[in-house]
């Protein structure tokens, strides 16, 4: 949004700050990304960059492999704000550091608002100190994204114009909020290094959209012990949710569309191929049947 520079992908450790740091010119700033895998690695980044401003986006559990809990997580990522002269984060990050001196930004909520809040399938709508904004993707995480520039911007004291003309052409990478159309289904890929948070976001939009919808939930990684703890409660709390919603004569279905039809030529009984044929591919077989390892170990 400040059209400064910024690394490309997701170089956010010391040695890809580092690269970075090394080819920049002389400006009036950049922006750059400090991500956090294990315990006193933002300290390292800290002072690395050496932060004038620093935006705490969220706060929540992740890369508890190396951080090893949510306490962990806070206290880390909460240095990025203590060494910082302005510090500025959203209403979550906000609650769960607890720190003074702090800017907060959020929907609906904090000094920085987004206020009339519009998410449709392919772009998203919201008003800014008056301001119109539209960016090119749907959910809750472009509008967070957004908004921290625009406040950035207004801390800044540049014009807020322009940053709301370079959201318009926002470009993300592929994974989040990727919107694709097969067959007559719309797919929203937000697969990119997903975590409890992201998904909670990715629910809070679903939600805001009509229709049937279906999910296809994948692993969140670096979890730790308490991986399947946060994959199954997060399932079983949106699921509560949709148990609140009225389907009082909505047919049940077990498909996308009902017009699919099956292309499929009918079934046809015909001869099985021979056993040798059908055991040459093997890579070993014995008395006539393939061979294959075992799955379970003796333990003798």
């Amino acid at each position: 949004g400040l059209n400064w520079p910024a690394p490309e992908g997701n170089l956010n450790n010391a040695p890809g700050l580092t690269r970075f740091f090394f080819h920049l010119q002389p400006g009036e700033g950049c922006v750059v990304e400090l991500g956090i895998d294990r315990l006193l690695e933002m300290a390292e980044l800290t002072y690395l960059a050496r932060p004038d401003i620093a935006v705490l986006t969220s706060v929540g559990v992740e890369h508890l492999e190396g951080l090893g809990n949510l306490p962990n997580v806070i206290r880390e990522e909460g240095w990025l704000l203590q060494v910082s002269p302005v510090r500025l984060a959203s209403v979550q990050a906000a609650e769960a550091v607890k720190l003074t001196n702090l800017r907060t930004y959020g929907i609906e909520a904090g000094d920085f608002q987004a206020r009339e809040v519009e998410m449709g399938l392919g772009s998203t709508r919201f008003r800014f100190e008056g301001h119109p904004v539209a960016l090119p993707y749907p959910g809750v995480g472009p509008v967070m994204g957004a908004l921290a520039a625009l406040a950035v911007t207004q801390i800044l004291g540049k014009p807020i114009g322009e940053t709301i003309e370079r959201l318009s052409t926002l470009t993300l990478p592929a994974g989040r909020m990727q919107r694709l159309r097969l067959g007559g289904v719309e797919f929203i890929n937000d697969a990119y290094n997903s975590n409890p948070l992201s998904f909670r976001a990715g629910m809070d939009y679903l939600q805001t959209q009509p229709g049937r919808k279906w999910l296809v939930l994948g692993r969140m990684a670096e979890l730790g012990r308490e991986a399947l703890q946060h994959h199954l409660g997060n399932i079983l709390q949106y699921i509560e949710q949709l148990n609140e919603v009225d389907t009082e004569g909505v047919e049940p279905c077990y498909r996308v569309l009902e017009t699919l039809t099956n292309v499929m030529r009918e079934d046809q009984p015909s001869e099985t191929l021979p056993r040798e044929v059908f055991l040459a591919n093997a890579p070993a077989h014995v008395g006539g049947m393939v061979r294959v390892p075992p799955v379970i170990k003796s333990s003798t």
